[in-house]
């Protein structure tokens, strides 16, 4: 792997994950952020097994930023309590293994070391994409935030205490069939779009 495309898989994670710093008991090896922060709201307390069901994703993930496009594939498997995300290179090297066990969050990688991107913060767009929403909404609740669902537009939102947008998830409407799930974020403005490769399908 070149430096260029090093560089360019490490833009992409840190511009399109790293927006929140987790708080609260699953903040494992890392110094907590204050309570009151607004970056705090943004870390959900989660388990894996409050999705209620078995879950096994492989995803393309393609990410927008700042007129940039970057790539890369995310391994997600849920069972019981336990979820495992692995993030791979577009040539297949591993870049990070996250596993959560109940509240507790374990961490294999060497990005933390290379460019201080913390893949936890990757569990906010996995629970606002695929997490029940009333299980969903009262954890956004808890730090301030509301959910809105449209079930017309196949759309979830996100907002905050005055009302704002803070995140959107728009799904494809034949999700039988796959198609692209579209998560935007209003500050950093970013742009994910996830699409299958396989495994489990849209809630």
């Amino acid at each position: 792997m070149t430096r260029l495309s090093l560089t360019l898989i490490l833009t992409l994670l840190v511009a399109a994950c790293a927006v929140f710093k987790p708080t609260g008991p699953n903040s494992v090896g890392r110094e907590p952020t204050k309570q009151n922060s607004p970056e705090s709201r943004y870390f959900l307390s989660l388990t894996p097994s409050s999705l209620g069901r078995y879950l096994s994703l492989s995803q393309l993930v393609i990410g927008e930023f700042e007129d940039r496009t970057y790539r890369a594939q995310y391994e997600v498997e849920i069972v019981d309590d336990r979820l495992t995300i692995v993030g791979l290179s577009p040539l297949g090297i591993t870049l990070f293994t996250l596993i959560q066990t109940g509240d507790i969050v374990t961490i294999d990688s060497s990005l933390k070391e290379l460019s201080g991107f913390d893949p936890r913060y990757t569990l906010f767009d996995l629970y606002l994409s695929y997490w029940p929403p009333d299980v969903l909404a009262r954890a956004l609740k808890r730090n301030g935030l509301t959910l809105d669902v449209d079930t017309e537009k196949y759309s979830r939102t996100v907002r905050d205490a005055e009302g704002n947008t803070v995140a959107t998830v728009n799904y494809p409407r034949d999700r039988k069939y796959g198609g692209t799930t579209v998560i935007v974020h209003v500050n950093p403005p970013y742009r994910l779009r996830v699409s299958s490769l396989g495994g489990s399908k849209h809630p």
